[in-house]
């Protein structure tokens, strides 16, 4: 057959617009099921359950338990249904898909932890990977206890500190959710016995009232009694000697939460010379810092920046996540405040590596002493990912604090070297400006710089002006 009558015949799916890659044809087969499979797994609990296909030479591939499953010497090559009880069907659907496509877009936060449950029990290391990358970027106010729960049942010891940071940082938010009155007793017991929550006593105790009320509604009547039952040594976490008199009045006292001793002891705290013993903390909760916020204004020139001669290319916000890494993230806000330290930013994978620089002291460059890793918490996760890099190949265990990577996607091969202090939440736009500016062929000698730094405090972010009154290191 010549070229154009082999051109004409059909070739099926197989021919039609595929590439070469495997994975792209184990995506047909599996999104079109256009091979029958030669197995079923019978996923979730009894009357709950979900069939689904695969084909045992393709997820083996994929996955030493599948393939010692279906191939290794104990095989019982003649059973074509599997029971699987004690996994979530749509998470062993995530697994599944991943062996075959290498994706995890139906991926949800919802999911994430039970598909990461399945990969853990198929030997899926990539898998694994991904989903902590995923929990990480979607730990928020409104699931952080979900998640705490379930990485304490996976001893996921990083998305446990990450989801106690996010309970600390952002109380209100998390007491306000509605998922929050969901927790069980213990959870409870365990958050508001934490002294780094960022919240006052009285809006605490509203949400504990909260969660007790939704409690005994479950089990029947809301009552005074009732509410002490649910409660039981969560009354006595509760800090009611940081209320005043009137909020024990308005509150505790007409919800019935304490008993009528109760109540006389702590009027006597407050009022009384002679004042009775209480089985309350009295010390005042002690919040995590406040987030770090740092805003890096770009300048392309010939030259250094000097008061006749810029070009504003852009701003980059950095937010530093004290509530992980607070001591680097000290370092960081005293060079980038008070010292006069040369800082570089790059960003991009080896070998296409970019770099930006700011030089506070353009006469006398220092360099400024590598400060100790604090941990390995965060990952390189996903674009955005600010880190400081490792000051040796091999792992020293110190890092540069002038020295700031920015990651634009995943890059997993950090996790480990460098230590991730926060991530750009805006400007991560100006990055590949600055990067065509750079690469340009036509080099004229112009560079691009990090013409000023400013440092706002995060509590008072809400309320700045519009416009950054940049600190003594935009002075040159």
């Amino acid at each position: 057959m010549d070229s154009t009558t082999i051109a004409a015949l059909d070739w099926g799916w197989q021919g039609k617009g595929l590439t070469f890659k495997l994975t792209d044809k184990t995506k047909y087969v599996i999104e079109h099921q256009a091979v029958p499979g030669d197995v079923i797994f019978r996923v979730g609990k009894t009357g709950e359950e979900e069939d689904i296909p695969a084909h045992k030479s393709i997820i083996s591939m994929g996955s030493a338990p599948f393939y010692a499953m279906f191939y290794g010497p104990a095989a019982d090559k003649s059973e074509d249904c599997i029971r699987i009880p004690d996994l979530d069907a749509a998470a062993f659907n995530n697994l599944i898909r991943f062996l075959y496509t290498e994706c995890t877009d139906r991926v949800t936060w919802e999911n994430v932890m039970g598909t990461l449950a399945c990969a853990k029990k198929y030997g899926v290391p990539a898998l694994m990977t991904a989903c902590r990358y995923f929990a990480q970027e979607n730990i928020s106010p409104y699931n952080a206890c979900y998640f705490l729960v379930q990485a304490r049942g996976l001893d996921e010891n990083d998305l446990i500190v990450i989801a106690l940071a996010i309970i600390d940082r952002q109380t209100r938010e998390v007491f306000a959710a509605e998922s929050f009155t969901d927790i069980d007793h213990d959870l409870l017991c365990e958050i508001i016995s934490r002294d780094t929550l960022t919240i006052n006593e009285l809006d605490l105790y509203h949400a504990v009232h909260r969660w007790a009320v939704e409690e005994c509604k479950l089990h029947g009547e809301v009552t005074a009694d009732r509410k002490r039952e649910v409660l039981g040594r969560g009354i006595g976490l509760v800090r009611f000697p940081l209320l005043t008199t009137t909020e024990i009045a308005d509150g505790p006292a007409q919800d019935g939460i304490l008993t009528i001793i109760e109540e006389n002891n702590l009027y006597r705290h407050f009022l009384a010379s002679q004042k009775p013993p209480l089985p309350y903390t009295m010390a005042p909760r002690l919040p995590r810092p406040h987030l770090l916020t740092v805003k890096l204004n770009l300048w392309r020139g010939i030259n250094k920046p000097n008061e006749t001669d810029e070009d504003t290319l852009g701003r980059i916000v950095i937010v530093f996540r004290t509530d992980i890494a607070p001591h680097a993230c000290r370092v960081i806000q005293d060079i980038c405040s008070k010292s006069r330290d040369t800082i570089r930013v790059h960003w991009g994978p080896a070998p296409s590596v970019n770099e930006l620089e700011f030089d506070g002291n353009y006469e006398s460059v220092r360099p400024h002493p590598a400060i100790p890793i604090e941990n390995f918490v965060l990952k390189h996760a996903y674009a955005g990912i600010v880190s400081l890099e490792s000051t040796s190949s091999t792992g020293d265990g110190k890092v540069d604090p002038t020295r700031w990577w920015i990651c634009k996607g995943p890059e997993p091969e950090k996790d480990g070297r460098n230590m991730v202090v926060g991530k750009v939440t805006e400007g991560l736009e100006i990055l590949d400006v600055a990067q065509a500016w750079i690469s340009r062929p036509d080099d004229d000698g112009v560079s691009i710089w990090i013409e000023s730094i400013v440092v706002v405090d995060d509590e008072e972010e809400d309320t700045e002006d519009e416009e950054d009154v940049p600190d003594e290191r935009s002075d040159h």
